[in-house]
């Protein structure tokens, strides 16, 4: 599950910014299952400790550098996986 936040949608489909190692991010085509409060599942397109962008998305495309900060999930408040980042 990922924060609702983290899910988008255009004409192509449902995707999310996944976090890569080098800092920098990539868009990943998703199927998003049942939401959940503010959380929503995802049924294909991640895998378990992946991190995705909750925050910061103007502008952003994939390959962009992202400067992740703690979010909610380091707090206690999101589950493992979801961070938030900023364009770097």
């Amino acid at each position: 599950m990922v924060p609702f936040s983290a899910l988008r949608r255009d004409t192509v489909g449902e995707y999310v910014f996944r976090l890569r190692e080098d800092g920098h991010v990539e868009r990943i085509a998703v199927r998003g299952g049942r939401r959940l409060a503010e959380r929503v599942e995802i049924l294909e397109g991640l895998s378990d400790g992946d991190q995705v962008v909750t925050k910061g998305f103007l502008g952003l495309v994939s390959g962009a550098r992202v400067n992740p900060v703690a979010g909610p999930a380091e707090r206690g408040n999101t589950p493992p996986g979801a961070r938030e980042g900023t364009p770097g």
